[in-house]
C-alpha cells in the first residue's frame, strides 16, 4: 500500500520533468512545468522554455518542478538575476502586467497541503476497501405447509362437517390406457324414477325461469331454505356436507338432464370423481361429452337442457 501511494505522488513530479515548456498562471509570478502541483490556472501563459520565461522579466521559476539545469544559471529562488525589481525598465515586448508574486514559503505550503490532502484521500479509500465486508444475499425461507390436516381442528367451523382427510378428498387417479379411453362415454342407465331426493331447482343461466337457480326471486333466491344460493341453508352453506359450496362435501346434490341422464354432482370438491369441479373427471373435464363444462357437449349453449343456455331449462338438481 505504501509503494502504491509513493508511486501516485511521484507521477506529477515526473511528468513535470519530461517537457521543456513552462506555464505561468495569471494569478502568480512563478512559472511551472505542465502537470506541476503548483499550477492551478486552467489557461496559463505558455513559454517555450524556462529561459524564455525568465527573459520576460518579473517572473521566477518553481523550485519544485524546475531544476537548475533547465535555467542555465544557478537557481536560488527569487534572486536579483532572475527576478526583476518593480522599478526595472528592462522589460521585453512580450511581458505582461502581473500581480505581485507570492512568497516561496506560501507556494511550498500550498504544495505540501495538496500532498497531504491526496494522502488522506488515498488512505480513506484503502481503509474503506479493506474494512467493507462482502455483501451476501440470503433468500427468504420457503414456507412449507403442514403435511397433514388435523380433522380435530375446528377453527370456528363445525367439526361435524369434516370426518377425516381421506373421506374429504378422493385422491384416486383414474387409470387410462389409451386416449380413446380417457373419458367413459358409456351412458349410465338412469330413469326418471331413480332421481329420488329433494328437488332443489334447475341449474340454469336463464334468469327468467321460475325454477332456475339464476332467478333471484325463484329457485335462486338467497332466502329460500333449499336454495344453493342461501349461505345458511343445507345446500348453500360452506359447512354442510350436502352443500354445493363446501369443498370437502361428499354428498353434494346430483344433476340430471331432461332425459333423466346423470350429469355428475354439483359440488365444489375438486377431488370427487363425480364432481363438476374436478377438471379430470368425467363430469368436470372440459373435454368430456358428459361434462356441463364442455361447450360442445352437455354444456353446449344451444341445447335446451344445458345450464349454459340463457334461454333453456337447464338440468335438474336433486339433493341427497
Amino acid at each position: 500500500m505504501k509503494k502504491l501511494i509513493l508511486s501516485l505522488l511521484l507521477i506529477p513530479c515526473i511528468s513535470c520533468l519530461t517537457t521543456s515548456e513552462v506555464y505561468l498562471p495569471h494569478t502568480s509570478r512563478i512559472f511551472h512545468k505542465k502537470n506541476c502541483v503548483g499550477l492551478h490556472d486552467p489557461n496559463p501563459i505558455k513559454y517555450s522554455s524556462a529561459q524564455v520565461a525568465l527573459n520576460t522579466g518579473g517572473v521566477a521559476a518553481c523550485s519544485v518542478c524546475i531544476k537548475d539545469k533547465d535555467l542555465g544559471v544557478k537557481h536560488q529562488g527569487y534572486t536579483v538575476t532572475n527576478y526583476t525589481t518593480s522599478g526595472s525598465s528592462t522589460v521585453s515586448s512580450n511581458s505582461q502586467k502581473l500581480p505581485p508574486a507570492k512568497s516561496k514559503s506560501s507556494v511550498a505550503i500550498r504544495v505540501l497541503g495538496d500532498i497531504l490532502v491526496f494522502l488522506g484521500l488515498a488512505t480513506l479509500v484503502a481503509i474503506s476497501a479493506s474494512a467493507a465486508p462482502p455483501q451476501t444475499y440470503t433468500p427468504p425461507s420457503i414456507y412449507t405447509p403442514p403435511s397433514t390436516y388435523s380433522s380435530s381442528y375446528s377453527g370456528g367451523y363445525p367439526s361435524s362437517n369434516y370426518s377425516t382427510l381421506n373421506s374429504a378428498y378422493s385422491t384416486t387417479t383414474p387409470s387410462y390406457s389409451t386416449p380413446s379411453s380417457v373419458f367413459n362415454t358409456t351412458t349410465p342407465s338412469y330413469s326418471t324414477n331413480t332421481t329420488t331426493g329433494t328437488y332443489i331447482g334447475n341449474l340454469s343461466s336463464n334468469p327468467y325461469a321460475t325454477n332456475s337457480t339464476s332467478n333471484q326471486y325463484g329457485a335462486g333466491s338467497p332466502y329460500s331454505s333449499n336454495s344453493i344460493n342461501n349461505q345458511y341453508g343445507t345446500y348453500g352453506s360452506p359447512y354442510s356436507s350436502k352443500s354445493v359450496n363446501n369443498p370437502y362435501a361428499t354428498n353434494a346434490p346430483k344433476l340430471y338432464d331432461s332425459n333423466g341422464q346423470y350429469r355428475g354432482k354439483l359440488s365444489s370438491n375438486p377431488y370427487d370423481p363425480d364432481s363438476v369441479s374436478n377438471p379430470y373427471g368425467q363430469y368436470g373435464s372440459p373435454y368430456s361429452p358428459d361434462s356441463i363444462n364442455n361447450p360442445y357437449g352437455a354444456g353446449s349453449p344451444y341445447q335446451t337442457d344445458s345450464p349454459n343456455n340463457p334461454y333453456g331449462n337447464g338440468v335438474k338438481i336433486i339433493g341427497q
